[in-house]
Parts: structure tokens; sequence; C-alpha cells
């Protein structure tokens, strides 16, 4: 072989042709399976937001129902009697003195992280209050609801 100035020092491996040493791009396939990995991987990572995201509201939802049963629970020993819906912590109900009524027990009644609202049960014969969230599917009475005692 005839050494000129271009292919001086190139010298292909036993193995491998000329043409496949001198290749420097990728094939189809390798492509593909590198697409297909980065997809599998953005799937995982998307999956595992929305359960970050799912479990966030739930914390949410029930660290404002515990506060909200907390203030029920001082509307209780101000009052004589617990709140018959949370609007009494914010605005003094019809029935109930200044005198009692000291103060708004909460500032701001706020909706579960879904958008709906907040519901109290009272038992006023064993003294417990309860504060639920429809939870994510927004229907009271499912596995789903978030409750102040949870």
């Amino acid at each position: 072989m005839k050494s000129n100035r271009w292919n001086r020092g190139f010298r292909p491996s036993s193995t491998r042709s000329v043409a496949t040493a001198l290749r420097g791009g990728f094939t189809l396939l390798e492509v593909m399976l590198v697409l297909a990995i980065i997809i599998v991987l953005a799937g995982i990572g998307v999956g595992a937001m929305m359960n970050a995201q799912d479990d966030a509201n739930d914390r949410q939802a029930q660290i404002k129902a515990r506060g909200y049963a907390e203030a029920c629970k001082r509307f209780k020993i101000d009052v004589g009697f617990f709140p018959q819906q949370l609007e009494d912590l914010a605005m003094r109900p019809q029935g109930v003195s200044e005198r009692k009524w000291r103060r708004p027990y909460i500032e701001k009644l706020e909706s579960d992280p879904w958008g709906n609202p907040y519901v109290v049960q009272a038992d006023p014969t064993t003294n417990r209050i309860l504060v639920l969230s429809a939870g994510k599917d927004g229907k009271m009475g499912t596995e789903d609801d978030i409750s102040s005692e949870d």
C-alpha cells in the first residue's frame, strides 16, 4: 500500500475494516435505545413527583384540620359548646354574647388543598370534635377522607 500524506499513521486493526473505523456516528438502533431509556427514566420521575404532590396535599389537609379542631376546642372553652360550623370560628355566631366570644379563633377559613370545604362534626356527649376533609375525590365517606385525628 502506497503511503501518501493523507493516510500516514492510520493503521486499521485487523478486526475492523477501514470504513467501520472511519464511521463516527450512531446507528438508529443506538439512538432509539437511548431515547427509550430517557423516556422510562422521565416517566419514573414524573410518577414520583405526582406521588410527592399527593402526599404533600394530604399532609397539608391534615395539618389544617388539626388546627381547626384546636380552634373549635378553644371556642368551646370560651363559649360553652362546639361551633356548629367552621365559619363560627371566624365570625361571632348569633346567640353568643360578645363577653363569651372574645375574638376570632381563626384568621381566615380556607378550603382544603383540592378546593373543598372542611366539615366539622362535634359530639358533645364524648366531648370530641372532628374536622374532616373530603380528600382528593371530593366525596365524604370514602377512604381518602382526612380527619383531624388521623
